[in-house]
């Protein structure tokens, strides 16, 4: 609405349609909607709000969303959306397929039943909960099948890559799509007969949603299934669709009071304005629901710190445009995180394939690295500013990681865990061998909210406790800090929606852990949390995120040379910090579960224990291993040795100085042309560049190595300094301790390439 053309258009609105309010109002960006839906009012008057979502339990205050000043009309269908639901555990592969697919024969298997499913059906839409998982699927079929009938569709591909396979899917030259959230609302993409779901949904909203996708029409019947990985997985899915059938769904949550929000408004209002009264914007914003019970003074406190950092003036009662806020309006037009993004560019066709985030390209991504995107593997070949210039190769590879990719698990699920716990159930749903292994998993000892389990073992503290993602988190948070406190040393945490993990520097006894717990102030729960949230692993991305929409650091800059420490340390004091900590825990904790669930524990409901039991360990091997790493088998060993064998080498003779390339699987002789000499030394492309320039006595040392190293091994050294990262000394080393076979061989040049890939950065 900063456009004056588009000012005049917008008078004569008469209706609004807010589709999927729900996923509007839980996120600043429903908070930025909520504000220009106030502004529209000024300019249009008075007109009709319609909000659509099929997945809200709290409709109450998602009317108030909507329309915060006129009494809003609930209508619910009388006809329920009819659903089929299935959850199951698939049969493990055969080891052959399970070697092809380069993985476990259960993860294969379960690779293997969405296949099948896919191939009984017109179109299937199959979910995963991230994006990584999608490439990691979409390969693996393609190691196993030559040209599986699957699309993968997520955020991270091109608009152009995307709306490919959405056309695709539609007019059925494909018949599936793997994808993430990115297809859960909205976009038509045809005739759906099924929805596959890979691994728990982790949300009942979003089961819903996915499996709505389905026969995406109120008659019709929308039919889906559950593939699960582990016991842990088909639990949580088993008790999300259990809560489903029966009507429970969860409240969306609406954050309140943003005012990374506020100070985004301000300076979006001064683009179009230049100036403006501040008590008639005060008016404007706090006419929206999410901003109802904003104090004037934490929205002076903004203008305030916008003053301080020069993009306004303060005058009186107006404020005044200072800084050119043009930059800032296309960089923050949206209040979704701005993060930077590299644009993958395929060199053969020069088409943008996708993007990988910031983090994932600083520590994996260099020249002749290896990845999936769009379910083929990529050799990169330069880095150029923003630009990754990638061409396909024919190698196994791992997926990247892409940020902001957990789903939460909230307490709705999690508490349902734990009745189906206390009743042992085995819903009708489930496949056979799914019923079997629920059956085997009950029969360990498991907290349930009635009863939490403390191990205790050395150094290591597992409790099991059932409070969800955001409730756990906030509990591991409290406990670390305090732990931190006694202990004087830092402590190690991780968590799940059913267990918490501490190491500490010393030996410590479950009751101690237990007497931390009970003894916990539930009146200074806030207190706890902000003493100890700076501390907290997901507090840089939050500052970033607020630091940005504050227009204190830009979309531009690169994040590995801000001094973090520094910024935060000089902005302590300040609503950048304080809307910090309001995030972060609106973001990923929940203080209200954790307040009613420690007023209503005593010392009865615990068990304490002195080792780790086996279901805890289990909980621990799932939650550390969200990846299925690619097994070093017989072909991707064969794979490996092919991609080396084809790498272009430079004999040089250190004798007369001759050069020749020459890939390795055609080197039939060793010896210089010119000079005859048999002591050559072979030149990877990745140290071509170092011996491009004249040659000093250090460089010269090491070619004499690397020639003796081709001397004595022959082609074997050469295909060895071919590996990404092995040089004359670590082939050496590698070359010096016998080997079985070559397969050993090429399972230790694996090795060394991860080795190199992981430590590269700090070199």
């Amino acid at each position: 609405m900063m456009g004056k053309r588009l000012r005049e258009h917008i008078k004569n609105i008469k209706y609004v349609i807010v589709d999927e309010v729900h996923e509007m109002a839980q996120n600043e960006r429903g908070s930025q909607f909520a504000i220009a839906m106030e502004r529209l009012k000024v300019l249009a008057g008075n007109f009709q709000v319609i909000g659509l979502s099929a997945t809200a339990r709290n409709e109450d205050e998602l009317a108030l969303f909507i329309s915060p000043s006129i009494e809003c009309r609930i209508l619910k269908p009388v006809i329920d959306k009819k659903m089929d639901i299935q959850v199951m555990l698939p049969p493990v592969s055969d080891e052959e397929t399970a070697e092809i697919m380069a993985c476990d024969n259960q993860y294969a298997g379960s690779i293997m039943k969405i296949h099948s499913i896919v191939e009984e059906n017109k179109g299937t839409i199959v979910f995963v909960n991230r994006r990584y998982v999608a490439e990691d699927i979409s390969f693996r079929l393609r190691l196993w099948l030559k040209n599986p009938d699957i699309e993968v569709h997520h955020g991270s591909l091109s608009k152009e890559t995307r709306e490919t396979a959405e056309m695709d899917f539609k007019e059925n030259r494909v018949k599936a799509l793997i994808c993430t959230s990115s297809l859960e609302l909205g976009i038509d993409v045809g005739s759906a007969d099924m929805v596959v779901q890979f691994n728990s949904p982790r949300q009942i909203n979003k089961m819903i949603q996915r499996i709505g996708r389905a026969g995406h029409s109120l008659e019709k019947l929308s039919r889906g299934i559950v593939i699960c990985n582990d016991v842990i997985e088909l639990e949580e899915a088993k008790a999300i669709v259990g809560n489903i059938k029966s009507g429970e769904l969860e409240n969306v949550m609406i954050r309140k009071n943003s005012l990374s929000t506020v100070a985004n408004q301000v300076m979006l209002e001064l683009n179009y304005s230049r100036k403006v009264d501040y008590n008639y914007l005060y008016r404007i914003i706090t006419g929206a629901y999410p901003f109802k019970t904003l104090q004037f003074d934490d929205y002076y406190s903004v203008l305030e710190l916008l003053s301080r950092t020069k993009k306004i003036i303060i005058d009186g009662n107006f404020i005044i445009k200072r800084y050119p806020i043009l930059k800032y309006f296309i960089e923050n037009i949206s209040m979704i995180a701005g993060e930077k993004n590299y644009r993958v560019i395929d060199v053969i066709n020069k088409k943008f394939i996708g993007t990988l985030d910031e983090k994932y390209v600083i520590n994996e991504i260099s020249p002749g690295s290896y990845f999936v995107i769009k379910g083929t593997t990529w050799r990169t070949i330069r880095i150029d500013d923003d630009k990754i210039y990638v061409e396909p190769f024919s190698t196994a590879a791992i997926a990247p990681h892409w940020t902001g990719e957990e789903i939460p698990v909230l307490y709705e699920a999690a508490s349902r865990v734990s009745r189906d716990r206390e009743n042992k159930a085995i819903p009708e749903f489930l496949n056979d061998r799914g019923k079997k292994a629920l059956e085997e998993w009950y029969k360990n000892d498991m907290a349930t909210l009635n009863k939490i389990i403390i191990e205790a073992h050395n150094a290591e503290i597992i409790i099991q406790i059932l409070l969800g993602s955001l409730g756990n988190f906030t509990l591991a948070q409290i406990l670390s800090g305090l732990l931190t406190s006694i202990t004087g040393e830092s402590v190690e945490m991780d968590y799940s929606p059913y267990h918490i993990y501490m190491r500490v520097s010393r030996n410590i006894l479950a009751e101690d852990v237990k007497n931390l717990i009970l003894n916990i102030d539930i009146n200074n729960l806030d207190g706890y949390v902000k003493s100890s949230a700076r501390r907290s692993r997901f507090f840089n991305n939050v500052f970033l995120y607020e630091a940005r929409k504050f227009g204190i650091i830009t979309n531009e800059a690169d994040i590995t040379r801000i001094r973090f420490e520094k910024i935060v340390d000089s902005y302590y004091d300040t609503v950048v910090y304080e809307d910090s900590i309001r995030k972060l825990i609106f973001d990923y904790m929940d203080i209200n579960v954790l307040r009613e669930y420690l007023t209503n524990i005593n010392d009865s409901n615990f068990i304490l224990k002195n080792k780790i039991s086996d279901s805890s360990n289990i909980f621990l091997s799932h939650y550390s291993e969200r990846m299925m790493p690619l097994k070093p088998t017989k072909t991707i060993l064969e794979s490996i040795r092919k991609r080396l064998m084809n790498e272009e080498v430079i004999l040089y003779c250190t004798s007369c100085g001759n050069k020749r390339t020459r890939k390795i699987k055609d080197i039939d002789e060793i010896k210089c042309p010119i000079c005859h000499s048999r002591l050559v030394a072979s030149i990877s492309k990745f140290d071509e560049e170092s011996f491009s320039k004249k040659i000093d006595e250090k460089a010269r040392k090491r070619l004499i190595k690397n020639a003796h190293l081709v001397r004595e091994h022959g082609i074997t050294a050469i295909m060895v300094m071919a590996a990404r990262g092995v040089g004359p000394e670590i082939a050496s080393r590698i070359l010096e301790v016998s080997y079985l076979n070559e397969d050993d061989l090429i399972r230790r040049l694996l090795n060394a390439e991860t080795d190199f890939a992981k430590n590269r950065q700090y070199w």
